[in-house]
């Protein structure tokens, strides 16, 4: 638990009833991170603090929870909030996100090993010359697609329990025998191999759309309106809005976070931008884009239409072009003063390169930390512009939409709560660690249940 020491500039933010409000921030770290995050939301609700909660951030891991618990509706299809739960309500939304992730291991292994072995065990029949290639390619598809539909999803999990994970990876297997069948039956084997393994590496650069759909199956389709041969996918905007869910990413031209909400994304040298209809899915899969395990994914910045940049020499350059913003009764003069300040202006990215979140910060926790810092990015006070000849910021009644984009970047619970997963079961001690913030100062990262009793206290 952290107790947040914001700047003159933003003050801390309280509920309607005056008490304090509390962000929670959910590290990165597989299914452990979903599990130890979802003890700490059950010891919240049962000591009513998660009615404080005003904001959940997440990473990785971490994200799959708040995916779960930003998409929660009641039997009737109506949002529930997280907020809203008292003692034991909750129980049966856990329940239900716990059995997901625990899956079975031994169902995973086995269904592994046999689409291994008898893949092995036909090829090896092959090439004893005891059954036709085409026989060979029937029962290599008939097998893995057996234990693709019938076995390996009783396995579990957010990833695995989708028979499509299964398939997917089935398909690359019989793919990658029929390049070496056919690779010897036709004398053209060069030309086959070449022609399948760049056929399996661009199947293989799309496992994060299989990721996605997977989160799709088995997070987030629980709650979403289901048709019979089709199920309608839960967007950004479909979220509940009591409590504000933030999935963080990298981007990887800034090195820093992108931050994808209900009402807005942002992107540091992007700005800020529309949901656009994101689906839920997405932002997990690209806030749990582990590095390795997935390709960085590429999203087109045309898409989010952002309208308020923080790089100053574009802020300034739009306002010229598009005639706001910016007091310019020469413009030649005003195009003069920027040359000479920005003579190497950065052409704007067409596309954003994000990964896992926890590449940056696995914590989460810079949603909090550095909110001065990013609302400086814009290098204004909200409604205030810039004269490009008197070089200085002006007042201004004019800009009341960019004061509606920033405003929720003015994110400053009084108290942090920072689920950190990456502690082992066994450990009780605490550790230090700086984190930036206005000025850097120590933060000591504590056992949770420490931190929730002074934060009740």
């Amino acid at each position: 638990m952290m107790t947040n020491q914001p700047s003159d500039s933003v003050s801390p933010e309280r509920n309607d009833s005056g008490s304090e409000v509390i962000g929670l921030a959910i590290s990165g770290g597989g299914h452990r991170a979903t599990a130890y995050a979802l003890g700490v939301l059950l010891y919240l609700v049962d000591t009513g603090l998660n009615q404080k909660i005003h904001t959940v951030t997440s990473v990785s891991g971490g994200s799959i929870l708040n995916a779960f618990i930003a998409l929660l509706r009641s039997a009737d299809g109506q949002k529930v909030s997280f907020k809203s739960f008292g003692p034991g309500e909750f129980d049966k939304y856990a329940a239900q996100l716990a059995s997901l992730i625990s899956g079975n291991r031994l169902i995973w292994f086995v269904s592994i090993v046999s689409s291994i072995c008898v893949t092995a065990l036909v090829m090896i029949l092959f090439f004893l010359s005891v059954i036709r290639p085409l026989t060979t390619l029937l029962l290599i598809a008939a097998a893995l697609a057996a234990i693709s539909v019938f076995l390996g999803p009783k396995s579990g999990g957010s990833l695995w329990g989708w028979f499509g994970t299964w398939f997917y990876c089935a398909v690359l297997l019989w793919l990658t025998t029929t390049g070496i069948i056919i690779s010897r039956v036709t004398d053209y084997g060069l030309i086959v191999i070449s022609s399948f393994v760049l056929l399996i590496g661009w199947l293989f650069q799309q496992r994060h759309w299989v990721a996605e759909r997977a989160y799709e199956y088995t997070v987030c389709r629980p709650f979403v309106k289901q048709r019979r041969w089709k199920t309608s996918r839960a967007h950004l905007e479909d979220m509940n809005t009591e409590v504000r869910h933030v999935f963080c990413a990298t981007e990887m031209h800034s090195g820093q976070h992108a931050y994808f909400s209900h009402d807005f994304v942002y992107a540091c040298g992007f700005g800020v931008g529309q949901p656009a209809s994101l689906p839920v899915a997405t932002a997990l899969q690209i806030s749990a884009n582990f590095p390795g395990g997935f390709p960085i994914r590429p999203l087109l910045a045309s898409r989010f239409q952002f309208s308020l940049t923080d790089r100053f020499e574009d802020a300034v350059e739009q306002g010229i072009k598009q005639g706001r913003d910016i007091l310019m009764p020469d413009e030649d003069a005003a195009l003069a003063i920027i040359n000479s300040k920005f003579p190497s202006t950065r052409p704007f990215p067409k596309w954003l390169m994000l990964s896992d979140g926890g590449v940056f910060d696995n914590l989460a926790a810079d949603w909090y930390l550095e909110n001065n810092q990013r609302l400086a990015r814009f290098k204004m006070y909200l409604n205030w512009d810039f004269d490009v000849h008197q070089e200085h910021w002006i007042d201004s009644e004019t800009n009341k939409r960019d004061e509606a984009i920033l405003s929720p970047f003015r994110d400053t619970p009084e108290c942090i709560i920072v689920v950190n997963a990456g502690v082992t079961a066994h450990w009780q001690g605490s550790s230090s660690a700086i984190v930036s913030f206005r000025y850097r100062i120590w933060v000591r990262s504590l056992v949770f249940h420490i931190s929730l009793q002074r934060c009740t206290n």
